[in-house]
């Protein structure tokens, strides 16, 4: 990456700034073609003071500016903000990648910051810098990458070295071998991963089945199962999941979303149940995120953002970015009142005490109704916006509104005591 420093003059003052855009244009094209090159990296160097004096709108538009400016330049190459958690209120939207500088933080104050960053990152790979090097960074770097940061810089570390040459020295595991807090793996593995079930319910799903089943062969996680229930599919749905002989395919006459989800809880082995959609293709990290928060954090239930794909032809992205995709909702930057249908994790044990879904909901409502009778009865539900799913939506204009007239249709039956003042409103 290569970093390039903006004064606080240069940004507020116009004739400064010209003169900076200039700048900016010059290292762009001295270096946009370099090989070892991946990302162009502005660093405000801007106080806390100075963004109480200027507004937060005025310099995020002016940084805005800038960064549209480098990016137009060099289409083959990321362009960020280095921020500091001061400076977070000024990251926007066409920034590439979200990009911190942490220091003295502990161990878990780091971790809930990079949550808060992922939260605002959307999409988009959150990459954490720590700027001096401390005792424990090896440990501190297995923590960023184990709540999903997908980079880390991070200065040497050096054992202070004995004076007395008669003494005797014995290695620690960081200078044996650097980030062995890792273990192998990128994200760490979860210690004693448990035995999880992926279900997966499908209805008429020959359109995305074979995608989301291959990204589930792919999943990095140690120890899983897949659990496919078609619910009475008139397609090639079932034929699509016996390509794939490793895993179980239970079918039954079509009886709705909730009681495919009550099948699989009742057919899987697994002590966590991870339940996602047909037209879902899941991260490679997904449940290793997942299932490090619920073990982490001691959640009952846990899970993460969707993100559509992009799509090629101009009616399938504007149904991607149109309203009405399942989502969650947040009372904490890690807890939530309610997941998004598409992926979450239960634990079965807690499942099985909420008797499961209820089959009143056939095609949606089930994630807000569980989510809200976990909580009445004492679970945690927690949010890791590490652990996310691509979601390919309904790629026709008569497909996705009869898809919201679904989603919008009112259960037989609904029971609102006790919800949560967060809650959601019902279109009609």
């Amino acid at each position: 990456m290569l970093e390039i420093d903006i004064s606080a003059d240069e940004l507020l003052s116009r004739r400064d700034y010209s003169s900076a855009a200039a700048r900016l244009s010059r290292t762009a094209a001295a270096f946009s073609n370099h090989p070892a090159l991946c990302a162009f990296l502005l660093n405000p160097v801007i106080s806390f003071d100075q963004m109480r004096l200027h507004g937060v709108d005025r310099l995020r538009k002016r940084l805005n500016k800038l960064v549209l400016g480098l990016k137009g330049q060099c289409r083959n190459r990321l362009v960020g903000v280095r921020h500091r958690p001061f400076t977070t209120a000024l990251i926007d939207v066409e920034e590439d990648l979200v990009y911190c500088s942490l220091n003295h933080l502990s161990i878990p104050e780091l971790k809930d910051q990079i949550v808060a960053l992922h939260n605002l990152a959307d999409a988009r790979p959150v990459v954490v810098e720590f700027e001096q090097a401390m005792p424990e960074q090896d440990e501190r770097v297995a923590s960023a990458f184990a709540v999903g940061a997908a980079g880390v810089v991070a200065p040497p570390f050096t054992v202070k070295q004995p004076s007395d040459l008669l003494a005797l020295k014995t290695f620690g595991s960081r200078e044996a071998l650097p980030f062995v807090a890792l273990n192998g793996t990128c994200p760490p593995v979860v210690p004693a991963a448990p035995m999880v079930s992926v279900v997966i319910c499908a209805y008429n799903a020959e359109r995305t089945m074979r995608p989301c089943l291959e990204s589930l062969r792919n999943l990095d996680y140690p120890n899983y199962e897949i659990v496919i229930v078609d619910d009475g599919s008139r397609d090639r749905t079932a034929d699509i999941a016996k390509e794939f002989p490793e895993f179980r395919l239970i079918r039954q006459p079509n009886k709705g979303l909730s009681v495919a989800r009550n099948v699989g809880m009742h057919a899987a082995r697994g002590e966590i149940i991870a339940y996602t959609d047909s037209d879902c293709v899941v991260d490679p990290h997904w449940l290793t995120l997942m299932v490090g928060a619920m073990v982490d954090n001691g959640f009952d239930a846990c899970g993460g953002p969707n993100y559509a794909p992009a799509e090629e032809g101009r009616t399938e992205a504007c149904v991607a970015v149109s309203p009405g995709a399942p989502c969650h909702v947040l009372t904490a930057e890690d807890r939530a009142e309610h997941l998004g249908r598409l992926q979450y994790g239960f634990r079965k044990s807690a499942l099985v005490k909420l008797d499961g879904f209820d089959a009143q909901f056939t095609a949606a409502g089930d994630d807000v109704d569980i989510c809200w009778r976990a909580l009445d009865a004492g679970f945690t539900v927690g949010f890791c916006p590490a652990a996310f799913v691509w979601h390919f939506r309904r790629n026709t204009i008569k497909a996705y509104y009869g898809q919201q007239r679904g989603l919008t249709a009112k259960p037989r039956r609904c029971c609102f005591s006790n919800i949560p003042s967060a809650s959601i409103c019902w279109a009609r």
